[in-house]
């Protein structure tokens, strides 16, 4: 398959980057596979039109292989893709045009001034580094565990950043998708269906400004998921579960109406690392001289560090482009 084909290129690449740090003169594992240079080289230029179209394709593979784990990928897929092209922001315009109206025949046409608004987007990236032993980059097993173990992080990470209310760190990260916005009040508890439709009326109500952009869709907790898939019909709203979000939360939106940037991404990886092994690292020696603890050193451990670096942001282009619930009672 296409997809699959694209993100085992991702993996691959990350391999041969790996290896190549202790065998710098070794052939490449895959000389069949075209994307395995273009990924390795993606950060330096010139790079052609048609290698920049392969990298895209790359990278919106892997958005799409992750579909089936992510809700986050469900939404990126679906929304308005956009690119920087190397600008430092990026204006995501959002149109409100009035109504047309009947003209009768002969007459002038009205001409209507629409209202345009725009949100600035800032490059911001997701990165992570893992550290893989020899003894690892060997196995022949290894494009496999790298491959999935790619997909479970990155399907997780998107997840929790997305479906996040977090403000946003200027120069760091973007707001969460749901930063801003006061949730619904849940319908009173009783018959849990009831409740239910009480509370699915309300997501339809808030999301009617933008819904005519494409199809709402419901990202819920792992539980109102599955209550949503046995008792909501499906040809509605479609329903997908994300377990990024609190027991008894339930996300509306329009992905049409929210724009993303997600680029190829930057692989490098490096034999001679010395790294702060901490989820939450500090400076490996900050300005007063001190050491972070614990450090690692890859070449005294025999292994090489991997860093994966995805440049990614996003944001609404409208205010009624998300709304969610939270405590619902069913």
């Amino acid at each position: 398959m296409p997809r699959a084909s694209k993100v085992r290129s991702l993996a691959r690449a990350c391999l041969d980057v790996c290896r190549k740090v202790r065998e710098p003169l070794a052939k490449a594992s895959w000389q069949d596979d075209r994307n395995v240079p273009l990924l390795i080289r993606a950060a330096q230029q010139p790079t052609s039109t048609t290698d920049a179209a392969a990298l895209m394709a790359v990278i919106m593979h892997l958005v799409e292989s992750l579909v089936p784990i992510s809700a986050a990928a469900q939404v990126i897929a679906r929304s308005l893709g956009l690119a920087f092209d190397h600008a430092t922001q990026l204006s995501i315009p959002a149109v409100s045009l009035p109504a047309a109206g009947w003209v009768g025949e002969g007459r002038p046409i009205p001409v209507q001034q629409g209202a345009t608004t725009g949100k600035l987007l800032d490059p911001h990236k997701v990165a992570v580094i893992v550290v893989l032993t020899n003894e690892m980059l060997r196995n022949t097993r290894a494009e496999a565990i790298v491959r999935q173990t790619l997909s479970e992080t990155t399907a997780a990470s998107l997840d929790a950043l997305l479906f996040s209310t977090s403000p946003g760190i200027p120069g760091q990260q973007p707001p969460g998708l749901l930063n801003g916005i006061p949730p619904l009040t849940p319908a009173n508890p009783g018959n849990p269906l009831d409740a239910m439709v009480a509370d699915l009326q309300q997501l339809a109500k808030a999301l009617a400004p933008v819904s005519g952009s494409g199809t709402p869709m419901l990202i819920a907790a792992p539980a109102q998921a599955v209550s949503l898939a046995m008792l909501a019909p499906r040809d509605i709203w479609p329903v997908f579960p994300s377990a990024a979000l609190p027991d008894k939360t339930v996300v509306g939106l329009v992905p049409e109406a929210i724009a993303t940037v997600v680029e190829p991404p930057r692989i490098d990886a490096s034999g001679e690392m010395a790294a702060h092994m901490e989820s939450s690292p500090t400076d490996v020696v900050d300005i007063g001289g001190v050491f972070a603890r614990p450090i690692m050193s890859t070449f005294q451990t025999d292994s090489v560090g991997l860093r994966l670096v995805i440049p990614a942001t996003w944001g609404p282009r409208s205010p009624s482009a998300i709304t969610w619930l939270q405590s619902v009672n069913w």
